[in-house]
């Protein structure tokens, strides 16, 4: 039987493992004797995040194996992951050892982004993957600014940012030119590195369990040779983003907006577009939740519904919201959680305004018939087949249900 068909630290029936656990984790990590080099890169990287006695915690995280076969296990990984590196092996340990802490505290979401303190208030940097967040941590870092995160930020029930202690990971190589930036000095501080990754550890970096309430999202949207910009942003789509970016879902897809609508309606937002990374942090570290920039207007950028399914709703039949839907409204625009498959959808203000007709069973014609009162200068046939897509969506996302003919 080979090593990798054995249970995790089985490799030697008499091999010894060493227990870790950081504080507020809900699990001990085991750490077979051949892993000791990952113990030590856990060491390096989590100086912010203290070390506690095991005590009683379940083992359920482990890793095991030797330089260049590392094996790390974990109750929410699917298969055993396979790393090369202790750095490598310690970088899927930290999210594991993310997801016990938090585990440890039920009802929390989590946002996938990157944050620094101004002036007492977190500014959170949010954007797709790829937008530049851990580099711009890093280098925010390296220019002396207090960071709490550069990709999962808890937050309490009243919506504080909580530092989890975990440095800024650089993906390696850096781009060409950055070896100057600051990027460069943070990648030059970096404690525990391979040829994919390098943990960057800034003098400011903010201690675990540091908490602070948000002052300010910026949606970070990086584009080649484009110089440092800031745009304003509704209301309604920083509220979408923070939705789609919340990585841990304990709670309901309702209960998440009605969390994060307070912060949506009450922190400023705006986007910023960037391509030089110094530039960029000049311009982060101005930023003043008091005093928030308006940015320069721009043509808003509509994110576009996937495509109805092709199969239309019955014409004839009559429709009404599916049970359980949750709704919050924002700016004129409509967020329904769907409580059985957690997904979220947003619905412009025309659409927001036909789900309000489901409430009762209403029928296709009724819609156009409205809408058609609303929109006088449109032609019929152009709003029945704007009706027939949306309900169509409604219906293949079951958030309308068929309920008679």
């Amino acid at each position: 039987m080979s090593w990798l068909q054995l249970p995790l630290g089985a490799q030697q029936v008499d091999e010894p493992v060493h227990l870790l656990r950081h504080a507020g984790m809900a699990d001990a990590v085991r750490i077979a004797a051949g892993a000791a080099p990952v113990a030590e890169a856990l060491a390096a990287i989590l100086r912010n995040w203290p070390a506690v006695a095991a005590g009683t915690a379940p083992a359920r995280l482990g890793v095991a194996g030797r330089p260049g076969r590392y094996r790390i296990e974990s109750p929410w990984l699917e298969t055993p992951q396979l790393a090369e590196t202790p750095t490598s092996a310690a970088c899927a340990l930290v999210i594991e050892m993310a997801r016990s802490w938090l585990e440890a505290q039920p009802g929390r979401l989590c946002l996938h982004c990157a944050a620094f303190e101004s002036d007492g208030r977190l500014i959170v940097l949010a954007g797709t993957n790829r937008a530049g967040k851990s580099t711009l941590a890093a280098a925010l870092g390296a220019a002396g600014a207090r960071l709490y995160c550069d990709d999962m930020l808890p937050l309490t029930p009243e919506g504080l940012g909580i530092a989890l202690g975990v440095p800024p990971r650089l993906r390696l190589p850096l781009p060409e030119g950055v070896a100057d930036s600051l990027a460069g000095t943070a990648a030059r501080a970096m404690v525990s590195a391979d040829d994919r990754y390098g943990y960057a550890l800034p003098p400011g970096l903010a201690a675990h369990a540091d908490m602070a309430p948000l002052g300010g999202i910026v949606l970070l949207d990086r584009l080649p040779a484009a110089p440092t910009r800031f745009h304003p942003v509704a209301r309604n789509e920083a509220l979408a983003h923070l939705l789609l970016r919340n990585l841990y879902r304990d709670i309901g897809p309702g209960d998440a907006i009605a969390r994060l609508l307070p912060l949506a309606e009450g922190v400023p937002a705006i986007r910023m577009v960037y391509s030089d990374i110094d530039d960029a942090v000049g311009r982060l570290l101005a930023l003043h939740p008091a005093r928030w920039p308006e940015g320069e207007p721009e043509p808003g950028t509509q994110w576009d519904d996937a495509p109805a399914p092709p199969d239309p709703v019955d014409p004839a039949g009559l429709y009404r919201h599916a049970e359980g839907v949750a709704t919050h409204e924002l700016d004129g625009e409509l967020f329904a959680a769907h409580p059985q498959t957690e997904e979220i959808y947003r619905l412009n203000a025309v659409a927001a305004v036909v789900w309000e007709l489901f409430s009762e069973p209403t029928g296709r014609d009724e819609v156009v018939a409205m809408l058609m009162e609303a929109f006088a200068g449109e032609t019929q046939d152009r709003i029945a087949g704007d009706v027939d897509r949306l309900m169509a969506a409604l219906a293949s996302r079951d958030l309308i249900r068929l309920v008679g003919p």
